[in-house]
């Protein structure tokens, strides 16, 4: 049976849709904050659901924005990459560091890698399904190693590993650190100091922690060589309104 209108129907979605509308500009005036902070991450980040790019629409990696901006400052063209766990990551270390080493174990996510880096002659890409061969791989590549990122299959396993073999001027790097908890307590059980990049990062609508393990403080990672960044941020020049710069 049809549903019949009555001539007040009309009304009441005007006046639901006309409250709702009030109430988003209500927020709207006392919150210019966080329309500020929607428009940095949709505009600027291009922080969009399954888009990885940020707003000059090069590739990178699946991590937070706050990781992201920190590496922009750092010179790493110099720096060997192994990495557990391959994607756009892949390629945003090729076109900025000296080579990377990267390791899959799923078969069609490997297959559409392949076909998207077969023009970066600097990266070096292994599929292994096996966990044994999976988590050894990295020892065929104990001396040409800067960086360790962790960011695949059996997390914890890679990262003990990890530990036993590599040198401790090695940096390494860990997505998805607070769903890890086991593997943050076997850092800390062998010395490392962590720092932490909480925040937004591409594609995901959720908050998340990349963290960086280290001993050594020699690693250029740990030593940007430009000013800080914040992507969708106040130039010093429009900054007045809250503060003068640093030489007022």
């Amino acid at each position: 049976m049809h549903k019949q209108y009555t001539k007040r129907e009309p009304i009441g979605l005007f006046k639901r849709y006309f409250v709702r509308y009030k109430l988003i500009a209500k927020l709207a005036r006392k919150d210019l904050r966080t329309l500020l902070a929607c428009k940095c991450l949709v505009e600027d980040y291009k922080h969009k659901l399954r888009s990885i790019n940020l707003g000059d629409i090069s590739p990178v990696g699946w991590f937070t924005y706050p990781f992201l901006e920190h590496i922009q400052g750092c010179d790493i063209s110099k720096l060997r990459i192994f990495e557990w766990g391959g994607g756009n990551s892949t390629i945003m270390w090729a076109r900025r560091c000296k080579e990377v080493v990267t390791i899959e174990n799923d078969d069609s996510w490997a297959d559409f890698l392949k076909k998207n880096t077969v023009n970066y002659k600097n990266i070096h890409f292994f599929l292994a399904k096996e966990h044994n061969l999976y988590i050894r791989y990295i020892l065929d590549y104990i001396d040409n190693i800067d960086i360790v990122l962790i960011d695949g299959k059996w997390r914890y396993e890679c990262a003990a590993m990890t530990l036993r073999n590599v040198s401790q001027d090695v940096l390494i790097i860990l997505d998805n650190s607070e769903w890890c908890p086991e593997t943050n307590k076997l850092f800390q059980s062998h010395g490392y100091a962590r720092i932490d990049f909480p925040g937004f990062g591409p594609s995901n609508q959720f908050t998340w922690c990349t963290s960086i393990y280290f001993k050594s403080l020699e690693n250029t990672l740990l030593h940007p060589v430009q000013a800080p960044s914040c992507i969708g941020g106040i130039s010093c020049d429009e900054c007045d309104y809250m503060f003068a710069g640093e030489h007022q």
